[in-house]
């Protein structure tokens, strides 16, 4: 099994008893390279679910490549995006990286930071795709730690990353993000 794609969107009874199911069976996989999951309005998925998730696919040796949707799942805050950050930053072999937590109103400044800082730990990671489109709990404060940890991921080249309609990021928070990633020594692209 080298690679799996599922889309369970707007499943109502999906839980994190579900995704951390999934997630283990998932990590096991010996020769799993690349995961597209997606779970956008899956309202029972909360921060247990994306953590365990994220543990478990952080354990997967062979792991390149990510693709998780959780756009409108409003359970999910910091504890959930840290521990995914965190998790996913162990994974040896991870190159390429895209979220959605488009909508994902309980995601502040905590959880920005930590999914910066350990994501910035992947040795291997080349490109982030972050979609953070409506999450009006993310400040200055958070997009600035955000930056700061992701730019110490050694080999990251490209960076997109959607922050419209965070309503409380402003000047401060931009500018230091770009100072942040101004410092990474192999990032060629920022969108």
């Amino acid at each position: 099994l080298a690679s799996v794609a599922v889309d369970c969107q707007s499943c109502a009874n999906i839980g994190d008893a579900c995704v951390n199911g999934l997630g283990q069976a998932l990590g096991q996989a010996p020769k799993l390279a690349s995961v597209h999951l997606n779970f956008s309005c899956c309202a029972n998925i909360g921060d247990a679910g994306v953590d365990g998730l994220g543990q478990a696919l952080g354990l997967a040796p062979n792991l390149t490549a990510v693709h998780l949707d959780f756009y409108g799942c409003t359970n999910i805050g910091d504890a959930g995006v840290n521990g995914l950050g965190q998790a996913l930053g162990q994974a040896p072999k991870l190159a390429s990286v895209h979220l959605n937590f488009r909508g994902c109103t309980n995601i502040g400044d905590a959880g920005v930071e930590g999914l910066g800082q350990g994501l910035g730990q992947a040795p291997n990671l080349t490109a982030v795709h972050l979609d953070f489109y409506g999450c009006t709990n993310i400040g200055d404060a958070g997009v600035k730690a955000f930056g700061q940890g992701l730019g110490q991921a050694p080999k990251l080249a490209s960076v997109h990353m959607n922050f419209s309609c965070c309503a409380n990021i402003g000047d401060a928070g931009v500018d230091g993000l770009g100072q942040a990633l101004g410092l990474a020594p192999n990032l060629t692209a920022v969108h």
